[in-house]
């Protein structure tokens, strides 16, 4: 009588494990589990460092892809081979279709832990393990992104750093090599002497170039310039989060804001059209929540007008509003404390 033959399929999830003995672990067990039902192991495939979360794993497509080669052979494989359930599939929707993808192949999943077979009660089994999968990864996905929100709070980066800065620890550290070509990006469009094109032709001639040693393109550069990270800050508007960072800022705030006053107005430093006697700082300042140019307007009291600079009502901000005499008191404080006079 020919004996039944298998294919198994270990996996582990990181990098990491395999360094560890997990791998052999699972295959071991494996092998003995076929030679326990008298199965033949047809081929063995070893999945390193790929999560269960999808369906799109490199060996398991490898796996499925033998099967329907050795089909298309005629050639008989009966049981695919795992330690256990969730080396298969950690969704209960993936674990289905691949599943019913073997079962079209004449094929049965067998598990060395878990009794799940073709019986009514085996299946109940199977699905109840695939579930049980499903529901661990969910749980630990919740905590992994509980964790990640509460480090972001507490104004650690938690994603891969952005371009000028490298990573260290909980940390960022600037980049030595593109630090000082961003920062000088930023510097250049500040001055309002140069369109956002002419100051990434001058940064690639310099040798800007992403990590995987491309040229930076026209939209990358662009959200490089509204990045509040490159002062310092973290604004992680799905969750709700804004705070400080707990890294060195790249760029000054003064610079930063000016290149925002100049994005919003393409280009212009203060549009001639928009000059307003009354309100010499419109367009120029711009909001520090929304990062938009301050409009503004009059306010009736009950016996006299009030000006008043504001988000505008597109901005949909609401955060600023500051009396007119106060910021153009702390304009000229700035421009002083510079060297120079308003007049100048």
């Amino acid at each position: 009588m020919t004996s039944l033959r298998a294919i198994i399929y270990c996996r582990v999830s990181s990098k990491e494990q395999t360094h560890n003995l997990s791998l052999p672990v699972q295959e071991e067990q494996c092998r003995a589990f076929c030679k326990l039902n008298g199965w033949e192991v047809d081929r063995v495939f070893l999945e390193r460092g790929e999560s269960a979360k999808t369906a799109n794993r490199t060996e398991l497509q490898a796996a499925l892809s033998y099967l329907r080669e050795q089909n298309k052979r005629r050639v008989n494989i009966h049981v695919f081979v795992v330690t256990n359930v969730d080396r298969f599939a950690r969704d209960a929707f993936d674990h289905a279709i691949i599943r019913r993808h073997l079962a079209g192949l004449g094929m049965t999943l067998r598990a060395v832990s878990q009794p799940i077979d073709e019986t009514p009660a085996g299946k109940f089994m199977e699905g109840i393990f695939a579930a049980l999968s499903q529901f661990d990864n969910d749980v630990r996905g919740g905590r992994t992104k509980a964790g990640m929100q509460e480090a972001v709070r507490r104004g650690q980066w938690v994603w891969k750093p952005p371009l000028g800065y490298l990573p260290d620890g909980k940390t960022l550290k600037l980049d030595p090599q593109r630090a000082p070509l961003v920062r000088l990006g930023f510097e250049r469009f500040a001055t309002g002497l140069y369109s956002k094109a002419q100051v990434l032709e001058e940064l690639t001639k310099r040798g800007l170039r992403t990590r995987q040693d491309r040229e930076l393109s026209p939209q990358k550069w662009g959200e490089m310039l509204t990045n509040r990270v490159y002062i310092g800050r973290i604004v992680q508007r799905t969750w709700d989060i804004e705070t400080v960072g707990n890294w060195p800022a790249l760029v000054d705030e003064d610079t930063f804001w000016r290149c925002q006053s100049l994005l919003a107005t393409k280009g212009e430093i203060v549009p001639k059209e928009r000059n307003n006697p009354d309100f010499p700082l419109r367009s120029f300042a711009t909001c520090g929540h929304s990062g938009k140019p301050l409009t503004g307007s009059w306010s009736q009291g009950r016996r006299q007008r009030y000006a008043y600079y504001h988000c505008p009502p597109k901005a949909r901000c609401r955060k600023t509003n500051v009396r007119r005499r106060d910021l153009d008191a702390q304009f000229v404080s700035l421009w002083s404390a510079s060297g120079r006079t308003p007049s100048s």
